[in-house]
């Protein structure tokens, strides 16, 4: 019952209710195109099978199992709105004798006795993967319902990255355009946009070339082993060194974060192989031996399995199936995700005097990352990136970065650390 949520739930599910939310994700044929060719693998495990769609919004999930040939699906949705349009959606797609639509939260659904799932699938990621904090409702799901040794997570792993920037291109050109507007100069705004834009992350894109050094891995979630407990909060001593800048030097503007998803599909059964055209037809010549076969497929023959060796099998077989993997990284397919942007505060206040950090190559990063849920308000997401930079060599970068908010890397306070710290906290809300 609604009346019983947390208000944060409430607020959660509230924004499910637009049509437009659906419509932008429906939209975006990288996500729904990785979704669908990891379910279509999944279809052996499916067929005949039960499949569990955590958070089904309008359905496309629950359909896409139904055709690969789930015998029942469960499309648990706690918005009421969501979950009527996904029964308009079953409906038309003539789907209602497979699909049951459950209006309510995982945490209160009570499926029948000894039910258990093949697949569990779920569209779980909010931005910097964590925000929104949907995952519980999967790792709760896995727990009370997938099927032991042979039940599929979809996704099953993921990856979240972090990576500094410099966007020195689009702030020139904003700063430009400042300057004249009708004959008015209004530079004094470039301190307060520069200000706002610390003050919460940024839902946007960012450009390959406007990255600093190589992205590293702040988290890397194995679902079917993570706990609830280690999904809660995310520590993470990160070092980067900063690559190769024409031109001298380049400010850093913040940091990127992103995610990748993995979707591991389940190898190829025997069922499978002996369906599959034999595998005599690929080789060259009769005189070709199987393990000269095996060899252009890149297998070793000793590590054959014995029914692989046998005169019918895929040449995938001697491979597995590759994983499908969504990425919402820079200079991939933009996604409904994009990247989350953390800018840095400047130092100053008037907008001659705005600060940056300013990076030479070779220059190396070390920072500690805090990813937590604030306890009054567990739907958002708290990121606290804390660290300093020094030349290599040892010497000071050029630069200082310095507002109410940020930190004395050391923790000390008098900054003869030898290095420039640098430190901010942000709440994805």
């Amino acid at each position: 019952v609604q009346a019983d949520w947390p208000a944060s739930d409430t607020l959660y599910f509230g924004k499910y209710d637009s049509a437009f939310v659906h419509d932008e994700m429906l939209r975006d044929g990288v996500r729904c195109s990785a979704y669908a060719e990891a379910i279509r693998a999944c279809a052996p495990l499916l067929k005949g099978g039960v499949a569990i769609d955590v958070g089904a919004g309008s359905g496309i999930l629950s359909c896409l199992c139904a055709r690969a040939g789930a015998r029942k699906v469960y499309a648990i949705e706690a918005s009421a709105p969501s979950a009527a349009l996904c029964r308009r959606v079953v409906q038309a797609n003539g789907l209602e004798g497979v699909v049951e639509v459950i209006e309510a939260r995982v945490e209160d659904v009570r499926l029948p006795e000894g039910v258990l799932a093949d697949v569990i699938v779920s569209e779980w990621m909010g931005y910097f993967l964590l925000f929104e904090s949907m995952l519980d409702a999967v790792l709760l799901a896995r727990d009370r319902w997938l099927r032991p040794g042979t039940g599929r997570l979809l996704p099953s792993r993921s990856r979240l990255f972090l990576c500094p920037f410099s966007d020195v291109s689009w702030r020139d050109h904003r700063a430009d355009l400042l300057r004249d507007v009708c004959g008015i100069d209004f530079s004094p705004l470039v301190a307060k946009l520069a200000a706002e834009e610390a003050s919460e992350p940024a839902i946007q894109g960012v450009e390959p070339d406007e990255l600093l050094a190589e992205p590293q891995c702040v988290a890397e979630f194995d679902l079917a082993t993570l706990s609830r407990l280690e999904a809660q909060e995310q520590r993470a001593a990160l070092t980067w060194k900063v690559g190769t800048i024409n031109g001298g030097t380049r400010p850093l503007h913040g940091f990127a974060g992103w995610f990748d998803v993995i979707f591991e599909a389940p190898q190829w059964s025997i069922n499978d192989l002996l369906s599959a055209a034999p595998l005599s037809s690929r080789f060259s010549s009769k005189s070709e031996s199987l393990a000269a076969a095996a060899s252009k497929l890149g297998a070793q023959p000793d590590a054959l399995p014995l029914f692989v060796a046998s005169s019918r099998a895929p040449a995938l077989a001697l491979a597995g199936r590759p994983p499908v993997v969504l990425s919402t990284g820079p200079g991939r397919p933009r996604t409904c995700w994009h990247q989350t942007l953390f800018y840095l505060p400047a130092a100053g206040g008037a907008a001659s005097e705005q600060e940056f950090l300013e990076l030479q190559g070779g220059e190396t990063f070390t920072a500690d990352i805090d990813l937590r849920r604030p306890s009054e308000s567990p739907r958002y997401l708290e990121v606290r990136i804390k660290g300093r930079m020094t030349k290599e060599g040892g010497g000071p970068s050029s630069g200082t970065v310095s507002s109410g908010r940020c930190v004395d890397a050391d923790g000390d306070g008098d900054g003869t650390d030898g290095s420039a710290a640098f430190g901010h906290v942000w709440t994805l809300v």
